[in-house]
């Protein structure tokens, strides 16, 4: 691991730390991590579960049981219906990022950059949405602040670099926030 895959990571991880520790249940993650850090929270006596799980297609189908390709064709319903299953905001990141609540309410959020399709991005979503979190916001709430916050990095690291990989967004999110709180 390089110095910067590290500082990605640390941030991903003090971001997710941040929420699951800021109250009576603020979590967000990567779907699959969701379940192993429920399970090792049950373990250590805690009734704590993710309000939000933040994954790509084939993670929210694993999860869920829904077969990919039933996923991608028709998203939405099945991000509902993953929302309802788990009891939680799911971000279902893909071409158009679905922000779905139990509620049956949903929001797509088109960051429109295929730049942000690169490893490690996702980790760096779950972080910024566990932030929101972790700052107060509630968990729909939070979703839609880590996804956008995420599409702005990718617009101006795509704009700054090109193509990127997701260690390159981390500098910029102070950035990205002066120019929407100056």
């Amino acid at each position: 691991m390089t110095t910067r895959d590290g500082r990605v990571l640390v941030a991903g991880l003090l971001g997710l730390a941040a929420a699951l520790f800021a109250g009576p249940a603020s979590a967000a993650s990567d779907a699959d991590l969701q379940k192993r850090i429920e399970k090792r929270l049950a373990k250590a006596g805690f009734e704590q579960k993710a309000d939000i799980a933040v994954d790509v297609e084939s993670g929210v189908a694993r999860l869920t049981g829904v077969p990919r390709d039933e996923l991608l064709d028709d998203p939405m319903p099945r991000a509902l219906e993953a929302a309802r299953q788990l009891d939680a905001v799911v971000v279902l990141k893909g071409h158009v990022t679905i922000v779905a609540e139990p509620s049956g309410s949903a929001r797509v959020l088109d960051g429109c950059n295929p730049a942000l399709a690169t490893a490690g991005s996702g980790d760096v979503l779950a972080g910024l949405v566990a932030a929101g979190l972790a700052g107060g916001l509630p968990a729909a709430a939070a979703a839609v602040f880590g996804v956008s916050l995420h599409a702005r990095l990718g617009a101006v690291g795509r704009q700054r670099v090109g193509w990127f990989i997701a260690e390159d967004l981390v500098p910029l999110v102070s950035e990205v926030l002066g120019e929407a709180c100056p």
